[in-house]
């Protein structure tokens, strides 16, 4: 990677912001008896990752919050930025930046340095999708247990991870008509949390802290399909990239899996 870039990104801190969130939100088949619990579990999150990869064009508004263990009525920081997803496709903008990304190619905008990196599939910017399909929350089977209870309209998804794994539990709260994420909660180490305005108001001696995302304003077909095409910030002529339009001036960096 273009040490520039690395610089950026670390500084930033996107890697693990963002890394953090697409473990929680991630899932990946395990084999368990029927009956099992963690079975019906899994299967419920691989429907529901299923349900934003099939989706119209489906848009939605995020907010991150975080707080301590101790403490989880006390918010400490927060986020907010949108999303755009369309199959394999999505876009996002958190915090001054833009990602995208699709089968081929991954594209990290950082609007207040002027710099758009360019780089082939990698873990850094699909781990930065939060919605990544199939991921490795559960490969190892690090989860003990799970459970699923539905109120209101709302199912309550629960699972519960092994001592001393990076995540305590995850909590995700699906609109059982809608089949999405109304709301996910994770208690995650302190040391994953990734903001540095946070990282200072965490005690020390304090294990883990909780990570609070609320998920609104779905719509479909809300967004045509130049929303997720990387023509919106360049153009390739002779093997040389080129910005186009706001992004004219930004200075374009090639990572080493190259699109």
């Amino acid at each position: 990677m273009n040490q520039r870039m690395f610089s950026l990104i670390k500084e930033k801190n996107f890697c693990r912001k963002f890394f953090a969130v697409s473990l929680i939100l991630s899932v990946t088949v395990q084999s368990f008896g029927q009956t099992d619990p963690k079975t019906q579990a899994v299967q419920r999150l691989q429907d529901l990752a299923a349900n934003y990869r099939k989706a119209d064009h489906l848009s939605f508004k995020v907010t991150y919050r975080y707080s301590s263990e101790l403490r989880p009525a006390s918010f400490l920081d927060s986020l907010t930025g949108s999303f755009k997803l369309n199959g394999n496709s999505f876009w996002y903008g958190i915090d001054n930046a833009e990602f995208l990304g699709n089968d081929s190619i991954n594209i990290a905008v950082f609007n207040q340095d002027k710099v758009i990196y360019v780089n082939g599939k990698s873990i850094v910017n699909q781990s930065a999708n939060p919605l990544a399909m199939i991921d490795s929350v559960l490969l190892n089977n690090q989860y003990n247990s799970a459970s699923i209870t539905s109120v209101a309209g709302v199912d309550d998804l629960v699972i519960n991870f092994q001592t001393g794994f990076q995540f305590k539990k995850v909590e995700y709260f699906i609109d059982s008509k809608s089949g999405l994420i109304k709301r996910m909660i994770g208690i995650i180490k302190s040391q994953e949390m990734y903001d540095p305005a946070v990282q200072p108001l965490f005690d020390k001696n304090q294990a883990y802290g909780i990570l609070d995302i609320s998920f609104t304003n779905y719509q479909t077909a809300s967004f045509t399909d130049q929303a997720l095409s990387p023509g919106k910030y360049f153009v390739k002529m002779n093997g040389n990239y080129q910005g186009l339009g706001a992004y004219s001036s930004y200075q374009i960096l090639i990572g080493s899996s190259k699109p």
